[in-house]
């Protein structure tokens, strides 16, 4: 039979916890994006890393949450705190991977009250980034012989985690599949940080460290691999951060 006093240390000790991440995170809007299960939707691999980065004034920044739609959409786009100018929507010149030809897409269309996103204009609607909003995922559409791009543009300075996932829609079964990478760029370079190739129905996933200075970017961009044909990639993106010293 469990002893009658345990009970009360334990629950004693958890709402101590409790308080000592309140107080340390100060009730902070990222400490309660860690509530509730919401740690697993931010790609973190338990509340706790979560809980610990709200506790050391980290950030979290995650696309689907933060794309803002109509009619309150901007390019470039505010994060989910207010920051300004921290994700850009962008289609390139060619398929070379080079930020000096990406520009941002100009025209916003609504499609349906399911889907809404970042196009070249009324007649030009491939490349796009785009969000369906009844699963709340951003998917990003190459064009013929372009790139299309989302820019995270860092508010801070230090390491940051990037995760998540890009998956090829397997219910479009033409086409050739695509190609994707993260590039991390500064003023004066461009790195290649990961990688790969996605048949009809394929995802890969990715969880990278990177350390970037305020105003550096990172690139996430889905390349036709050949034809542009039912090439829709879903991109689940979060990044946060900066990491706490060691």
């Amino acid at each position: 039979m469990r002893p009658a006093g345990r009970h009360v240390g334990i629950t004693a000790a958890f709402l101590t916890l409790a308080a000592l991440v309140t107080a340390a995170t100060g009730g902070s809007p990222v400490a309660d994006r860690c509530k509730g299960g919401g740690w697993r939707h931010l790609a973190f691999r338990n509340q706790g890393e979560c809980v610990s980065l709200a506790a050391h004034g980290g950030h979290i920044w995650n696309l689907a949450d933060d794309f803002r739609v109509s009619p309150n959409q901007e390019n470039p786009n505010p994060d989910f705190e207010g920051t300004p100018d921290v994700w850009h929507f962008l289609s390139s010149a060619g398929l070379e991977r080079d930020p000096a030809t990406y520009g941002l897409y100009p025209h916003y269309t609504v499609f349906d009250p399911n889907r809404e996103g970042w196009d070249g204009g009324p007649v030009l609607l491939l490349p796009t980034v785009s969000i369906l909003k009844g699963i709340h995922r951003v998917f990003l559409h190459p064009g013929a012989g372009t790139l299309t791009v989302v820019g995270w543009r860092s508010p801070v300075t230090g390491v940051v985690l990037v995760r998540g996932l890009f998956e090829h829609d397997g219910s479009q079964t033409c086409g050739t599949g695509v190609r994707w990478a993260i590039d991390g760029s500064t003023d004066t370079s461009t790195t290649p940080l990961a990688s790969g190739v996605l048949a009809t129905g394929a995802s890969m996933g990715f969880a990278l460290s990177t350390a970037v200075a305020e105003g550096d970017f990172l690139y996430f961009s889905v390349d036709p691999n050949g034809d542009f044909f039912c090439d829709t990639t879903f991109l689940d993106l979060t990044i946060s951060g900066p990491l706490k010293n060691e």
